[in-house]
């Protein structure tokens, strides 16, 4: 079976390009032992792409019963290109929130589109819900 990967790269792009905003990523240096180095000012890394969640579900037994809660899953959906920069302790801000890069994932493993999984920055004045700096 025939694969065109340039129809599904059009139609992402499309996407991309009407529904993106850019987004501004902090990639910090690290020292020798792996930990950011605060003394260095961080490369700042652009990129397009388009805010999306994905629900899991947690369920936790209880006495009376099962409870289950939803956890979204935040993520941002970029088009693949040569020079895709953004790695694992990044850091961006959206909506006030601030977000670390957890993992980078090639939707399909067809080198198409980027899967970039955050998680919220909980920095202890409210849950992660907001900028410690605004």
């Amino acid at each position: 079976m025939y694969y065109n990967k340039n129809f599904d790269r059009n139609k992402i792009k499309r996407f991309v390009k009407r529904y993106g905003k850019e987004f501004t990523f902090k990639h910090f240096a690290v020292d020798e032992y792996g930990e950011r180095r605060e003394d260095e000012e961080p490369l700042e890394i652009t990129i397009t792409g388009v805010f999306h969640e994905v629900n899991s579900y947690i369920t936790e037994n209880v006495q009376d019963g099962t409870i289950s809660r939803r956890k979204p899953q935040p993520m941002i959906l970029v088009l693949a290109t040569e020079n895709f920069e953004v790695t694992h302790g990044d850091m961006v801000t959206y909506c006030n929130t601030d977000y670390e890069v957890v993992e980078t994932l090639n939707v399909n493993d067809l080198g198409v589109a980027f899967d970039i999984s955050l998680q919220v920055v909980d920095d202890g004045t409210g849950f992660g819900l907001g900028n410690s700096e605004s």
